[in-house]
């Protein structure tokens, strides 16, 4: 009898008062009987034991249920968008004329030109440079003279030496050179401040130039900016130093690599 109520009964659909240890036909309504089973509940041990969902062909089809093994991986999204090549900001310099004088020579005279650190640019005269030779060379001489104070002396000189340096833009080597020959130049050699590339030249050989006049433009093109246009919904998904790969119709079967160095804290209203 326990036996028998363990693997099941008999009963009605329409009439589940309808019980029965064997098939038949339901004495209220004349339907076919169907087998009910019990659900039996698994022991601790069982469910300690229990690896894996198994399911007969038949069961995944009418479960519909699709299974894949579990892996540790990254979860990413990726965002695809349009963006603009310029110059890197922090990449670019604008060589300016510190004092008014004329241009003598020109080093490097055409847009596009590749520069490096150091390479002369243009030779600019100016008699007030040769002024403010001529007092450190004053100043240098007037060392040691029983009219002046060490003191005195010494102040007299560095200021001197300071405006050619910093007023003038002249560099250690070539103030060196005047305090060895004890000989001013009529004319100084300007130096390019970084490598890069040459994007404006404003001036031409025999041009006179004023005081904080744009001479030329420069840009290190070893990098440059992608600006980016990223809709409102992205915006949250984008960190500081996320990978970036860019994809040009230049070059077609090249990718490029870079970085998230700037997040515009200002959104475009129109867009």
């Amino acid at each position: 009898q326990n036996t028998s109520a363990d693997e099941g009964y008999y009963t009605c659909p329409m009439h589940p008062s309808v019980r029965s240890d064997k098939p038949g036909a339901c004495p209220v309504c004349g339907m076919a009987l169907v087998k009910k089973t019990k659900i039996q509940s698994a022991s601790e041990e069982e469910i300690k034991n229990l690896q894996q969902v198994s399911l007969s062909a038949s069961q995944r089809v009418i479960a519909n249920v699709s299974t894949t093994a579990v892996t540790r991986q990254d979860i990413n999204k990726e965002i695809s968008t349009v963006g603009v090549v310029d110059f890197a900001e922090p990449l670019q310099t604008t060589v300016t004329s510190r004092f008014r004088g004329r241009i003598e020579k020109l080093y490097v005279n055409f847009t596009g030109e590749s520069v490096k650190q150091g390479q002369p640019l243009f030779d600019l005269y100016s008699p007030d440079l040769v002024s403010a030779q001529q007092e450190f060379i004053i100043a240098l001489n007037s060392l040691g003279d029983s009219l002046f104070s060490g003191a005195n002396q010494s102040l007299l000189l560095q200021a001197s030496r300071d405006r050619l340096r910093i007023h003038f833009g002249m560099t250690e080597k070539q103030i060196a050179t005047i305090k060895e020959t004890g000989k001013t130049q009529s004319t100084m050699t300007y130096f390019s401040p970084i490598s890069g590339t040459v994007l404006t030249k404003e001036i031409q050989e025999g041009q006179y130039v004023d005081e904080g006049m744009p001479l030329y433009k420069l840009a290190d093109l070893s990098k440059v900016w992608i600006y980016l246009d990223v809709y409102e919904k992205d915006i949250r998904f984008i960190l500081m130093n996320h990978p970036v790969q860019i994809t040009t119709e230049s070059y077609p079967n090249e990718k490029f690599k870079g970085k998230v160095t700037f997040i515009d804290p200002v959104i475009n209203n129109e867009t």
